[in-house]
């Protein structure tokens, strides 16, 4: 009895170990055919720490596609908040800013008028003078030489009574006539520093009856760029 169980399990030992070295002649044969491109290799089993590998590099790449949407997304968002934050800063500050728009238009509107003042002043003042340099030539020059008497004069002048007689600035300066102070007047546009033009700025002077050195109505006409 003893010996016929032990006879089985030689056999049953023989039996695996040839079942054995036949798989392993499978497999070898199996990946030197693989090698020669005959049939396919058997897979490779990954380890667990190679899987994780995989799946976190997978990740890491999902997440460098992502970044960029994300970094456009918070930039947008960025300026929707400055821009959120800036209409809010106006929406509470709106009178203080209404005020002080109210001011700098005040203070311009006064810079605006007082320039414009200044300028009229200036024309005004020009003028002024044109017309007393005018007055002086006519009665102390021009009135005189018309005739030998008033009777003469007076025909002489007549003749200008509605057209007038034009004087320009050119002929006045040639006499030498001053202010109160002594000093000679001078005609220049203190805001574009132009000097008046001599020729086309004129008094025009109406001889008036009875046609005496003070009968007469003067008017001024300076070019001297006020117009502009």
């Amino acid at each position: 009895m003893a010996s016929k169980s032990s006879t089985a399990a030689k056999k049953s030992t023989a039996k695996k170990s040839a079942a054995k070295k036949s798989t392993t002649k499978k497999t070898n044969t199996s990946r030197s055919l693989a090698a020669k491109g005959y049939v396919k290799a058997p897979k490779e089993v990954k380890t667990e720490k190679e899987v994780k590998a995989e799946v976190k590099g997978l990740f890491a790449e999902e997440k460098k596609v992502e970044k960029p949407e994300v970094k456009e997304v918070k930039k947008e968002a960025k300026k929707e908040n400055v821009f959120a934050n800036l209409c809010n800063v106006i929406k509470a500050n709106v009178k203080n800013i209404l005020v002080v728009l109210a001011i700098i238009l005040a203070l311009v509107l006064v810079i605006v008028l007082v320039v414009n003042a200044c300028n009229k002043n200036n024309q005004k003042t020009l003028e002024e003078n044109f017309e007393t340099i005018g007055k002086k030539f006519y009665e102390d020059y021009y009135y005189n030489g018309t005739g030998k008497d008033d009777e003469a004069r007076a025909k002489f002048l007549a003749k200008f009574k509605d057209n007038g007689l034009r004087i320009n600035l050119d002929n006045l300066s040639r006499y030498e006539f001053t202010d109160e102070k002594g000093n000679a007047y001078e005609f220049v546009n203190k805001k574009t520093k132009e000097e008046c033009d001599a020729t086309n700025s004129v008094v025009v002077i109406y001889p008036q009856e009875p046609y005496g050195k003070t009968d007469y109505v003067i008017d001024a006409k300076l070019s001297c760029g006020f117009e502009k």
